[in-house]
């Protein structure tokens, strides 16, 4: 997987463009929403989120790869840190 963009969502600086489209058409936007990744679709303003594991405390990081096909996430859970990708297609 090769990324394009990232944001941080734990910066010590006002965040750098928070959201990302996370489809090719940018018809949906993704954004963290503490310990979910909410993504809205632009057209009906509807907002789905991706479910998370209750263990994630918080999401600290995210990423779209070049094709907007993958979607990776930086999670703070309760006893560990881990990265989460998820496949945007489905």
């Amino acid at each position: 997987v090769e990324l394009q963009h990232v944001f941080g969502s734990l910066c010590g600086s006002p965040l750098r463009e928070p959201a990302l489209f996370a489809d090719s058409t940018g018809q949906q936007v993704a954004f963290a929403v503490g310990r979910q990744l909410a993504i809205r679709h632009v057209e009906n303003n509807e907002t789905s989120f991706l479910g998370t594991s209750e263990k994630v405390e918080l999401i600290t990081a995210c990423c779209a790869s070049r094709d907007r096909a993958f979607l990776a996430l930086a999670e703070k859970c309760t006893s560990e840190a881990r990265i989460s990708i998820y496949d945007l297609r489905s």
